[in-house]
């Protein structure tokens, strides 16, 4: 099952921030012992760049000191800066570290093992759909747990519509159990998409054959069929299955583009988030995250949420 008790607010110390520690306050589970912790990496400068700015301390045990000040003042400004939203957030709770940002993020999330990580996904200065932030994208093709996205400047008081983009592979019931998990909380609806892609969605080298023909010819009967064996396999918990028919809408078959098919669909319905699933990779490098998930990431809308890999139980004999 897919928990919300301990949930990671990445934040920096532009305004934008309040959106982040926000929408972390809004989805953390209540009933369910955990924390939310907020986390602040001050980005590291370079060694030419330290000794212009402290030309007389040597590089050595000075510089960790150097660091330690630093991380004690953006400590003060962001206890000045957010006073109202870190009210209930002790120091155990603020975390400010130094380094590589999103390195030493991911570090930090291997140290605290949260089950959500909230991260902006712009500046103010870039808002505009199809930009995002390098640290944000590092975070969410590379972080061990879901990765909330927050792209609304404003939004509701509480997630109201959500839309699951799945594939109707055994995957798609991990990307469904999240998405209803969260629903429940928020007592929200679950508005299911599958894309069937075009032949020209596939045909990226212009060269259409045989079996990207098929793959666009396949029903919706057939889909249908598939997404009823996708829910008959989700793990939810009895309260959650009990809601499940008033939660989950009728699901929706497209043909087309699946990135833009589901964007699309997020504008229509204008759903508060989209639930999406990164690929998995070989060789366990973890920096692929897929075509699709990226064009949702980078043209969404609305926040969106990036799973990692489903957890497969292992195969019994």
């Amino acid at each position: 099952m897919f928990k919300l008790a301990t949930v990671v607010a990445a934040i920096d110390a532009t305004p934008e921030a309040r959106r982040v520690l926000a929408c972390a306050n809004l989805v953390r589970t209540r009933d369910e012992p955990g924390t939310t912790f907020v986390l602040h990496v001050v980005p590291a400068a370079g060694e030419a760049l330290t000794r212009v700015l402290f030309p007389l301390a040597c590089l050595g045990d000075d510089l960790d000191a150097i660091r330690a000040e630093l991380n004690h003042t953006a400590r003060t400004l962001l206890r000045e800066r957010f006073e109202a939203e870190l009210q209930d957030i002790d120091d155990h709770q603020l975390r400010v570290a130094h380094g590589h940002v999103a390195e030493t993020a991911l570090d930090q999330l291997r140290t605290l093992g949260p089950d959500l990580l909230v991260v902006g996904a712009n500046s103010a200065d870039h808002p505009e759909p199809g930009v995002i932030g390098k640290d944000a994208s590092r975070l969410a093709r590379r972080a061990p747990c879901p990765t909330l996205v927050v792209r609304r400047r404003s939004g509701p008081a509480r997630i109201r519509t959500i839309l699951a983009a799945i594939d109707l592979t055994p995957d798609s019931a991990w990307v469904l159990e999240h998405a209803l998990t969260l629903a429940h909380q928020q007592q929200s609806a679950v508005d299911a998409i599958h894309v069937i892609p075009s032949a020209s969605a596939l045909d990226h080298a212009n060269v259409t054959d045989a079996r990207n023909q098929t793959a666009t010819q396949k029903s919706t009967r057939e889909a249908a069929r598939l997404f009823q064996q996708t829910a008959s396999a989700l793990k939810l918990p009895f309260a959650i299955r009990t809601d499940l028919a008033e939660m989950l809408q009728k699901p929706t078959t497209e043909h087309g583009d699946p990135g833009e098919a589901i964007v699309q669909r997020a504008n229509d319905t204008q759903a508060d988030l989209i639930v999406v699933q990164r690929c998995r990779t070989q060789g366990g490098s973890g920096m692929r995250i897929g075509r699709v998930a990226e064009y949702v990431l980078r043209h969404a809308p609305c926040d969106v949420l990036v799973l990692p890999p489903a957890v497969r139980a292992p195969e019994t004999a």
